[in-house]
Formats: C-alpha cells, structure tokens, sequence
C-alpha cells in the first residue's frame, strides 16, 4: 500500500542520468492555490492523516483514529 501524502521520485546522478532507484517525498501543493486555499489544504492533509494512519502499527498495517472510531457501535 503506497502512503497517499508522499510521492516517490527518481534518483539522478552527478550527470543526469537516472540511477533505477527511488526516493520518497511530500506532495507538494497544487500550483495556482491562493495562500487561504494552501493553509486551508495543508489543515485538511494533517487532519486526514491522523484519521486514516498515525495512532498505531500493528505488523506493518497502519490504523487511524477513524478505525478506532468505527468499532464502537453508536
């Protein structure tokens, strides 16, 4: 499962060519957002993530506060 908050991008040498392997980085944010739209994007992003992966790891599965939500009946 790829993580949907970070992108992978090639690794180039000192000449340019690619070297066959991967690094893993943020997304940036979409050109042509105004600043209010960017701030607004980057509250929703964090927001998500504690939702959907980053209360705990169990044998390499991610849960969120949402799983955790889900199992009790309301």
């Amino acid at each position: 499962m790829q993580n949907p908050f970070e992108e992978e991008v090639p690794i180039y040498d000192k000449r340019g060519q690619p070297t066959g392997k991967t690094k893993t980085r943020k997304r940036g944010f979409p050109t042509g957002l105004s600043q209010n739209d960017t701030k607004i994007l980057k509250k929703v992003r964090r927001r998500a993530y504690r939702l959907d992966m980053s209360l705990f790891n169990c044998c390499g599965i991610r849960f969120g506060w949402s799983s955790v939500i889900g199992i009790i009946p309301v």
